[in-house]
């Protein structure tokens, strides 16, 4: 780091690179065409609701060396191994640091070693000046290019670096100390880690620090043995062929040297039958078993090792053989499997914390931390503050109910469930239904699965009920009611395609336990919804989902406006994105809704209102003055929003565990021009519209649909 306009000593400062080549005079530069639409600014904010004292997990930071310049240099490097360049993952931090206290005077184009035994190959080039004051014409409300996001980037790499030299596992903007206080035992060999996320945010109150608890998930440390045992069934026939693949790439250490190995994977013969070279005593090699080099040469008794496999941690050319007994697994390896449905419930129970918890957590945290004593944020002017952001929010008004029931005729109920009595539970749906409003008949039949069927598989035993509905019926129902045996059913998936997809029929799965008039009412308000009715705002509550595959980890849609053939339009369908291609959504996207409205014939496009909602943030909000959530409707539009940009955070839903987490929502564009209190109020109402819900539900109704479209089609 340097101060702008500062001088520095010849050679000690890298040579930029050389200026473009001129432009011939007989060349014509091709111009590139300005973008049509730019994120929209705020128009004020909203006035609605009672006012309601507020505290954020964002933690004041003050910048006083404003004129401070960051050096951007790439570190190319190659690991030479056996005369073959290859990749490795961990050296890339050693190098830089080495690199550091070797060349803090000549940098460019050096080699060095880094330590290691083998050479390293290594070129170092500048790339860019980053400059600090972009960060202060952002909070002015400037609009500038990615400067913004570079300088940001760097202040959260020094806070990652910070972390690092603590001894912390880095996951992107979170950091994990290996403290046994703050394990979560999910099951199989698996521990929940919790950590804290940390990331700088110019906002209209400052530039503020966003301070979260994190959890990420990490490999139980201990022997070996005990993680395969939890992780895998020991009498499976294919356990080791597992273990082989499950344990490859993982660092254990040895308990008789105390040295650290990478697992390349498991020997084919087990430990009494595996040769290696030893020493015969009189200087000579001579070819021993695993097990007499480690009973005879190390004087250590093996237990139980002799009858399975070794761990394999040399080069492939040259095995290097341990029994398991003498290897653990090291602490801080991270788990990246998904998780089971116990494991996540397990998960979510354990490591939910009340709000005020949280706030004890984080500000004892930011205060251990000791940022301001960190050497590069102190030569920056760079200042934590130790206390929440205090803000004022407001609450809104529940929207006005608007109970729409509809008369529910043709339907069926299917029975995969041989413990549930159906004839009983359509008499208590029907006298539910009746009682609130809603007129329903009896069911035009019941079918029962048969037991010859029910030892299919799942799509065997949707086919075959299908056989029984069309067997039994003239033409198809308004919906089918499917009873399932067990949560989370193997036939849900089947049957969901079937019906939707194949044969576009409307249908309710439950799993009755304790079936009640809570139970019912919410199964009514589902049916109710899909057979043509609504419960809130009819008019705005019903969607036409489209679904198609695309490139994995693409978020953007490859062709929201893609005609047929036929000529005919192939669908338009939206979900979330990330802050940096906003610009995209506005200047690819939407362009492609609108030619797919003008392909319908319509001469005038309509007006535009482009809003996106984010759930994967970091940003809480906590009563100052009650020990609770905040309550459902609290909006937030100031003090730490976006400086210019038209954002605002909402909570609709009523958090009954855990903390709460608002739904931040970013305006991209507002041709119709709602003001602030009506586009907040028509974004709380949408999200008490979700057919599976009766009460608000913590994003807007449309997006969890998208999610559920996706999850029942996929």
């Amino acid at each position: 780091m340097e101060k702008a306009g500062g001088t520095e000593e010849a050679g000690k400062s890298p040579s930029l690179p050389p200026p473009p080549p001129t432009i011939p005079s007989n060349v014509n530069p091709e111009s590139m065409k300005p973008p049509k639409y730019s994120i929209a600014s705020r128009r004020g904010v909203g006035t609605s609701g009672r006012q309601i004292s507020l505290l954020a997990n964002h933690f004041k930071v003050s910048v006083n060396a404003t004129d401070a310049v960051f050096s951007q240099y790439t570190v190319g490097y190659n690991f030479f191994r056996d005369k073959i360049v290859v990749e490795s993952k961990g050296i890339g931090i050693k190098l830089v640091d080495k690199l550091y206290q070797t060349y803090s005077s000549e940098l460019a184009g050096k080699r060095s070693p880094d330590g290691d035994r083998s050479p390293v190959g290594t070129e170092l080039s500048y790339s860019a000046e980053i400059p600090l004051k972009s960060i202060s014409l952002a909070l002015k409300g400037v609009e500038s290019d990615n400067s913004i996001q570079d300088a940001l980037r760097v202040l959260d790499i020094i806070l990652r670096q910070q972390a690092a030299n603590r001894g912390c596992l880095s996951v992107r903007q979170s950091f994990f100390q290996d403290d046994s206080r703050n394990y979560v035992d999910v099951g199989g060999g698996v521990l929940g880690l919790r950590g804290f996320h940390s990331s700088f945010h110019p906002t209209q109150g400052g530039l503020s620090l966003n301070m979260d608890v994190s959890t990420t998930m990490i490999l139980k440390p201990g022997p070996v043995i005990d993680f395969l045992k939890l992780n895998l069934s020991i009498n499976d026939d294919s356990f080791w062929p597992k273990a082989k693949r499950m344990l490859k790439n993982m660092r254990i250490k040895t308990t008789h040297r105390n040295m650290e190995f990478r697992i390349n994977g498991l020997s084919e013969i087990p430990v009494l039958n595996n040769m290696k070279n030893g020493d015969s005593g009189e200087g000579q090699t001579v070819e021993i078993t695993v097990y007499e080099y480690f009973t005879k040469h190390c004087g250590i008794e093996l237990t139980y090792s002799g009858g399975r496999p070794c761990l394999d941690v040399g080069k492939p050319k040259q095995p290097n053989y341990l029994p398991l007994e003498l290897c653990s697994l090291v602490s801080l390896q991270r788990y990246t499997k998904a998780l089971s449905s116990n494991q996540r419930a397990t998960l979510v129970e354990r490591s939910r914390q009340k709000p005020w918890d949280r706030i004890r957590t984080l500000t004892d945290a930011v205060r251990s931390n000791q940022y301001d004593e960190d050497p590069v944020l102190s030569a920056c002017g760079i200042s934590l503050g130790k206390q929440l952001t205090e803000v004022d929010g407001r609450v809104l008004e529940t929207p006005r109910k608007l109970l729409d029931p509809k008369k529910i005729e043709r339907w069926i109920v299917v029975n995969f469930s041989a413990h549930c009595d159906i004839s009983r539970i359509s008499r208590d749906l029907i006298s539910c239904a009746r009682n609130k409003g809603i007129e329903m008949e009896r069911p035009h039949t019941l079918i029962e699965e048969d037991q010859q069927a029910a030892q299919g598989s799942p799509a065997a035993r949707v086919e075959a009920m299908f056989e029984h509905i069309i067997a039994k019926l003239p033409g198809p129902p308004d919906f089918v009611l499917c009873v399932l045996p067990v949560r989370n059913s193997d036939i849900y998936g089947p049957w969901k395609k079937k019906c939707l997809s194949d044969i576009g029929v409307v249908t309710q799965c439950i799993c009755p336990v304790k079936i009640n008039d809570q139970y019912l009412t919410n199964v009514l308000l589902k049916i109710n919804s899909k057979v043509v009715g609504s419960h809130y705002w009819p008019l705005i509550s019903r969607y036409r989902a489209s679904v198609r595959t695309q490139s994995s980890k693409v978020e953007m849609i490859d062709a929201l406006y893609k005609p047929l053939a036929n000529g005919k339009d192939d669908g338009i369908i939206r979900d979330g994105v990330s802050e940096s291609q906003f610009n995209q959504v506005l200047n690819i996207e939407l362009e492609q809704i609108i030619k797919a409205y003008q392909h319908l014939g319509e001469a005038d496009v309509p007006k535009f209102t482009v809003i996106v909602a984010q759930k994967n943030h970091h940003t809480k909000l906590f009563q100052a003055n009650a020990p609770g959530n905040v309550p459902p409707g609290t909006v937030v539009d100031t003090k730490f929003v976006h400086p210019r940009n038209y954002d605002f955070y909402l909570c609709a839903h009523a958090g009954m565990i855990g903390t709460s987490r608002p739904a931040h929502y970013h305006v991209l564009l507002d041709e119709i021009g709602f003001s602030p209190n009506d586009l907040q109020n028509l974004i709380h109402s949408l999200s008490y519209v979700y057919q599976r819900s009766t009460t608000a539900i913590s994003i807007v109704a449309p997006i969890c649909y998208a999610h559920l479209a996706a999850q029942q089609m996929g």
